[in-house]
């Protein structure tokens, strides 16, 4: 029988000190990262054993192949790399976020009715709901194998699981949450923010932690999920504020596409929390309305409103700002430059 690895044999690394497979802070890469996800997404797929003939397979690459921006994975290794972690050794609890990511992805567009996905046909638009809503339960056990498999002692393992179990719980408790707050009309800032921590901001706040989790670097946990937490903030204010500030060609959605699933988006909550008392009152009885086909132009003329924008922004902006102040105890760690580099690319987003 064989020993699970014990965790006194694996010291809490300081913060800021490299692991022996971890290169300088000067030549670690956005792209180096990438390609470890990359890779290991696709040979975590490729050795899954499938008893079904090819269905299952089909479906799982569908949803996860070719990827996408894979920031999730990327945030995770880069935070492995800024706390001394042997990227080699935990890149596959990064492709397990990936893994999990597009299982909730495969479930919301279920949900939402979406037929496209990446600019091609849905999981579900494209086999049917009944075999995506397998697919999607298939990725989210895929997740928590890479996980077990990772080849890190029982400890971190075992933590990892109950971080992302944990997680999973509050993307769930975010979706039941903003589908009260549509029954109900809710417009405040207060349940804004709460769904967004809920639905946006844990996958990214635990992606973050866990490259300290897997590091060993226990010091680090905090600053990593203070960065998470604001850049899951900052990311959501801008997606609800890209319709207004951007063309339909560049965001891919139109102001009155949140209206029509009577989402509060955070240019909603702002003006509906600084209107007038006539704004106000359209907004509730737009938003209490089961006509869903009714006219928006009203809508969207007050919560266009500049004021309503420029607070949005400014949202970000302190959220962007508080995001990089917590990698200050990181230093010039390696993979600390691709976490900046993730803030900057989302201060210049236009989809």
């Amino acid at each position: 029988m064989t020993t699970a690895p014990s965790t006194s044999a694996r010291p809490v690394r300081p913060l800021g000190v490299p692991g022996p497979g971890v290169r300088t802070a000067t030549d670690l890469s956005r792209d180096d990262l990438l390609r470890v996800a990359r890779g290991g997404l696709e040979d975590f797929l490729r050795t899954l054993p499938f008893e079904d003939g090819a269905g299952l397979r089909v479906t799982m690459e569908h949803a996860c192949l070719p990827a996408g921006k894979m920031v999730r994975p990327l945030i995770m290794l880069a935070a492995a790399a800024g706390c001394g972690a042997d990227l080699s050794a935990v890149a596959k609890v990064a492709v397990a976020m990936e893994v999990g990511h597009s299982a909730s992805l495969v479930h919301d567009d279920i949900i939402d009715g979406d037929r496209t996905r990446r600019g091609r046909p849905s999981v579900w638009s494209a086999y049917g709901t009944e075999s995506a809503l397998l697919t999607g339960d298939a990725l989210i056990f895929a997740m928590f194998r890479a996980i077990a498999e990772s080849g890190l002692p029982a400890a971190t393992v075992a933590e990892a699981v109950r971080l992302v179990a944990a997680m999973g719980h509050e993307l769930c408790s975010g979706e039941v949450l903003q589908e009260q707050a549509t029954v109900r009309a809710d417009l405040t800032f207060d349940t804004y923010r709460r769904v967004v921590m809920l639905k946006t901001a844990s996958i990214l706040r635990v992606c973050a932690e866990l490259g300290a989790v897997v590091a060993g670097a226990d010091d680090a946990r905090g600053f990593l999920r203070q960065y998470g937490n604001q850049l899951g903030l900052a990311f959501q204010v801008q997606d609800d504020l890209l319709p207004y500030l951007s063309t339909h060609e560049e965001s891919g959605k139109s102001p009155e596409s949140d209206l029509r699933c009577r989402r509060a988006s955070l240019p909603v909550v702002t003006a509906y929390e600084h209107g007038t008392a006539s704004e106000r009152r359209v907004l509730e009885a737009f938003f209490a309305a089961p006509d869903v086909d009714q006219d928006h132009r009203a809508v969207v003329e007050i919560v266009a409103g500049t004021g309503n924008l420029r607070r949005g922004t400014e949202l970000a902006g302190q959220s962007l700002a508080a995001a990089g102040d917590a990698l200050t105890a990181l230093g010039d760690a390696p993979g600390v430059s691709v976490l900046l580099e993730v803030l900057t690319a989302l201060r210049g987003r236009t989809r």
